[in-house]
């Protein structure tokens, strides 16, 4: 008997410390309870609100349907819970509830008032809306991405398209949005579709994240794909390139570099570029093989000039020095390689800053051994 004549007080307890509004209507609709949550979450008090109806308190509640629910529910309808925004001024505090509403019976079963349950839902809304805003910018950079970027899920035996961005088409005719539920077997040829799915696997299965080259229809593509962990899901995101156009001006810049080194080779002629502020000197393998020097060794100033002829060594400075200040730096001067006089003729242009302080200089080194000798000869048969 004791606990039974406990229950009031201990419904009461509950009532007051639960973490969700309770509110009890009457059968006018009017406030018969309202709980401590109702009143911190509000900043009306329970005075402020029995005996009252919802329009009064809350006009809004009108605005929202809220009133016209209790009054179905009045009548035994059973209504779905319903989420709306709230305002209460006297907080200055704004947000969002869930409210569930249920019909009270009396002993004879008849409806005689409503049972309305308040959850307070603004973080979980602004949750929500956070993620469309996540969402919508997700899809407008899958539509509008200059790149092609893709989500899957991956297991062992296949991978499938969850997003993928809509310049798909212009690689294999389908935009991203009819790619997505697609696996790769139904999108790629099998034995690029077959070569995918193991890659694919191994990037979640090892959690690493792999740079691949591929060919299709005859262009070259550079994909990086990474892991993605979700709960129970094995997810791969990724970019591709479409580096055809870069491997051909690539390839076209390494055919001319190699005609480039064959002229100068077959032409006895090397370039060179100086940094003058930092004293590095870069010389071409045939600028190099004119000096003596092992192609794609660490030059400077001082070594080129200790590979000149030590008669001409003054001449080369003086020479130099006068390019500083503006002269046009053309000249022909012997140096000594592995104990042999050679003859070259150097010409340079030189770059100048905003103080006119030179500060680089690009030009070419030829190598006239065989020229000289037939003049010196031909000098000799003159006296």
């Amino acid at each position: 008997m004791e606990d039974l004549d406990a229950l009031p007080q201990l419904s009461q307890q509950i009532i007051d410390s639960a973490q969700e509004g309770i509110i009890v209507y009457g059968s006018d609709l009017r406030y018969l309870l309202w709980n401590p949550f109702m009143e911190q979450l509000t900043g009306l008090s329970s005075d402020d609100v029995i005996g009252r109806h919802p329009h009064e308190v809350f006009p809004f509640l009108d605005e929202v349907g809220v009133i016209e629910r209790l009054e179905k529910v009045l009548c035994g309808t059973t209504v779905p819970a319903i989420e709306f925004p709230y305002d209460f001024p006297k907080l200055n505090k704004s947000g969002w509830t869930a409210d569930t509403s249920s019909p009270l019976f009396n002993e004879q079963g008849e409806i005689v008032g409503v049972l309305g349950i308040v959850r307070e839902i603004t973080a979980k809304k602004l949750a929500e809306r956070e993620s469309q805003q996540t969402n919508l910018l997700l899809t407008m950079f899958m539509e509008h991405s200059p790149i092609y970027t893709y989500l899957k899920q991956v297991t062992p035996s296949e991978s499938r398209v969850l997003l993928a961005s809509e310049n798909f088409e212009k690689m294999i005719g389908i935009p991203g949005s009819k790619m997505i539920g697609k696996t790769m077997a139904e999108l790629f040829p099998a034995e690029l579709a077959s070569k995918m799915t193991a890659d694919d696997w191994d990037v979640v299965s090892r959690k690493e994240i792999l740079e691949i080259v591929e060919e299709l229809n005859g262009r070259l593509y550079t994909s990086i794909k990474f892991p993605i962990q979700q709960e129970t899901r094995s997810l791969l995101a990724g970019y591709t390139i479409d580096i055809t156009e870069k491997k051909q001006a690539e390839s076209q810049l390494i055919k001319q570099k190699y005609y480039l080194e064959k002229a100068q080779e077959l032409g006895r002629i090397g370039t060179w570029e100086l940094d003058i502020t930092n004293n590095t000197l870069v010389w071409t393998d045939e600028n190099c093989r004119i000096f003596g020097v092992t192609p794609g060794s660490i030059v400077n100033y001082e070594v080129f000039i200790d590979k000149v002829h030590p008669d001409d060594r003054e001449y080369v400075k003086q020479e130099w020095s006068a390019v500083i200040e503006g002269k046009k730096y053309d000249i022909e001067h012997r140096i000594v390689i592995a104990g042999e006089t050679r003859w070259v003729r150097e010409k340079a242009n030189i770059t100048f800053d905003s103080n006119g302080t030179a500060v680089s200089a690009i030009g070419f080194t030829q190598d006239i051994t065989e020229r000289k000798k037939t003049e010196i000869e031909l000098q000799r048969h003159k006296k």
